[in-house]
């Protein structure tokens, strides 16, 4: 089920979310998910919707609590494990139904940009 993003928003296209994406993750990883069996975004007659069969549980890390620390490096190459703070909800019509807790995640980084995380297979698909 596709149901349409807010104007404001302020992406006018899946090129625009393209374009903002490439601020923080690698062309590879942009491509793999904007291409996947099921796409969070569909642009169609001029208007953007995004995917909300792909919500079936959602986690909202709280960044300001993150923690990070470099497991290794080499040259561009590198990986860095985060520990964030967050609420993990399966139920998306009620919330409070949640718990709360930390969560660790591992990135990897080339050039500065994340690359792939398996901790996110579902942004892979």
């Amino acid at each position: 089920m596709y149901i349409g993003l807010l104007p404001q928003s302020g992406f006018e296209s899946i090129d625009h979310i393209r374009n903002r994406l490439l601020w923080h993750f690698t062309e590879e990883w942009i491509d793999r998910l904007l291409s996947s069996d099921y796409p969070p975004f569909l642009e169609r007659d001029g208007l953007l919707y995004t995917n909300m069969t792909r919500q079936h549980e959602i986690r909202l890390p709280d960044w300001q609590t993150a923690s990070h620390a470099l497991i290794e490096q080499d040259g561009s190459h590198a990986v860095i494990k985060t520990t964030v703070y967050l609420a993990h909800f399966a139920d998306f019509e009620n919330p409070a139904d949640g718990s709360e807790g930390e969560l660790q995640l591992r990135f990897y980084f080339v050039d500065g940009l994340i690359d792939y995380s398996p901790d996110f297979p579902r942004f892979i698909e």
